[in-house]
């Protein structure tokens, strides 16, 4: 994987885990301690969207902006930006938006994650000048932080939000 060929998803095909979905597992440790440039992920991507194994590709990425996650967004068929309600959360999605290629709004779709209609809603606050609106709305799961996929499944906002993708 130091230096990967044209064959990066062969080659690590043998490794993706199927429990109800398909999922490649986190490495054993940190991409920069196994000399490993993190383009390697957009390679891997690129090469699973053209085997046409999979209906859908979900990437997971943290909420830092950087070159690396702009190859995604272009990559990308659709883009899910998920945002809290609270006024950091707003700002920082407004920001954002700010600085991506916003031209195809239809690639892109926000989500307020964590949700409760009894706090305080930024997105609605007239002070800040949204760049963006919110397309659904995912309650906050109150459990004790197991959650299934049976719960996923039958989550309404969850259900929305899978529509919209597909």
């Amino acid at each position: 994987m130091i230096n990967p060929t044209d064959r990066i998803y062969e080659d690590i095909k043998h490794v993706i885990r199927n429990e109800d979905i398909y999922y490649l597992p986190s490495f054993k440790a940190s991409l920069i301690s196994l000399g490993i440039k993190y383009e390697i992920y957009s390679e891997i991507v690129a090469a699973a969207k053209r085997s046409n194994d999979y209906d859908f590709i979900v990437v997971d990425m943290d909420s830092s902006f950087d070159e690396e996650k702009v190859s995604f967004f272009d990559m990308a068929d659709k883009v899910l930006i998920i945002t809290g309600q609270d006024f950091t959360a707003v700002n920082a999605t407004n920001d954002l938006v700010g600085n991506i290629n916003y031209n195809n709004a239809d690639k892109y779709i926000f989500v307020c994650n964590k949700f409760d209609k009894d706090r305080a809603n930024a997105l609605l606050s007239t002070d800040i000048n949204m760049r963006f609106s919110i397309d659904e709305y995912v309650e906050e799961i109150r459990m004790d932080g197991r959650i299934n996929l049976d719960y996923m499944v039958n989550s309404i906002g969850m259900k929305k939000v899978a529509y919209m993708v597909m």
